[in-house]
C-alpha cells in the first residue's frame, strides 16, 4: 500500500493510509488517526512514533530506548519510559493520567496554557493531556 499523499510505502501499522511522515509534517492535510482507546495504548503508540517504528525503526529500539526518567543531560528524560512496553507496571502509581500529563507539560516547557491549546492532534497522547478522563 502507498501513502495517500507522498506515493511512500507503508508499514503495517499505517492503517489510515498516511505514513508517519506526512502525518507528523502535514498535518493540515491528514485528518487525526482514529483514536487509541486506552491510555497504556496510547503510551505505546507514542514510543512507537518517538522511536519511529514504521519509518526505520524497531520494537526492539523501544526495548531499548535510553529516555529513562533518570537519564543524565544530554539525555532525555521520559515520564513514560516505565510503560513503553504497553504493560503496566508497579511503580506506586495508580493511574496513567498524572504520568501523561507530566509528559505533556515537559514537552511544552511546562506551560499548561500550551498544554491546554496543544495543536498536536496526531499525538497518541492527545486526548490524555489533561491527567484525567479522556478528552479532544
Amino acid at each position: 500500500m502507498k501513502c495517500k499523499l507522498c506515493g511512500r510505502t507503508l508499514a503495517i501499522e499505517d492503517t489510515d493510509g498516511y505514513c508517519l511522515h506526512c502525518r507528523i509534517t502535514h498535518t493540515d492535510k491528514v485528518p487525526p488517526p482514529h483514536r487509541i482507546h486506552g491510555r497504556l495504548k496510547a503510551i505505546r503508540q507514542h514510543c512507537r512514533d518517538c522511536v519511529g517504528v514504521g519509518t526505520g525503526g524497531s520494537s526492539h529500539d523501544i526495548k531499548h530506548c535510553t529516555c529513562t526518567p533518570d537519564a543524565a543531560p544530554p539525555n532525555y528524560r521520559c515520564a513514560l519510559y516505565p510503560w513503553r512496553s504497553g504493560k503496566r507496571r508497579k511503580t506506586g502509581h495508580n493511574t496513567l493520567g498524572p504520568i501523561i500529563r507530566k509528559h505533556c507539560l515537559e514537552c511544552m516547557g511546562g506551560d499548561t496554557k500550551l498544554v491546554r491549546n496543544c495543536q498536536s492532534t496526531n499525538c497518541a497522547l492527545h486526548p490524555y493531556r489533561f491527567g484525567g478522563k479522556k478528552r479532544e
